[in-house]
């Protein structure tokens, strides 16, 4: 799991929680807070599930109580393959949809039948906290807000 931007004020008090349940911590900044919180987050819903099975968008709500400041944060995760989670708070997050048609494709295009479109060309899909980094890619542009969730699954886009 991985932030792209991240100014989380009290962190130490979430870090201080985190290690009291066993956390460890190698640096001093706020960037390893955040995934440590989404692992323990994981782990206690694990314990009590039952039949029961949490998944990444109740992980990564749960997380998003949690921090004070601004922040955009894109999870991803080894227990919940296929699927990619972005979300802010006070910080910009951008998504880019590129859809590709045989005469635009560059090459870089991909060719899976999952990221196919409505048409049956590829698309890509672009996060970004800047926005010069996704309009050199496509003019289709969301502005994601505050506390709204991005969940691709493949092959789908929820917001």
């Amino acid at each position: 799991m991985a932030s792209i931007f991240l100014l989380v004020r009290e962190f130490q008090a979430l870090k201080g929680t985190l290690v009291r349940h066993g956390f460890t911590f190698q640096s001093e900044t706020d960037t390893k807070v955040i995934p440590k919180l989404a692992k323990y987050v994981f782990d206690k819903a694990k314990e009590g599930e039952g039949d029961q099975t949490i998944t990444f968008s109740q992980v990564v709500h749960e997380v998003m109580r949690h921090p004070e400041g601004a922040y955009a944060l894109i999870f991803k995760s080894r227990h919940y393959p296929n699927e990619l989670i972005a979300c802010k708070r006070g910080s910009p997050l951008l998504l880019g949809v590129k859809e590709l048609n045989e005469n635009a494709s560059n090459g870089s295009a991909f060719h899976d039948d999952n990221f196919l479109s409505k048409s049956g060309h590829p698309k890509e899909l672009f996060l970004s906290s800047d926005a010069n980094a996704v309009v050199e890619h496509t003019k289709k542009v969301l502005v994601i807000e505050d506390g709204e969730l991005v969940h691709l699954k493949v092959p789908y886009c929820f917001i």
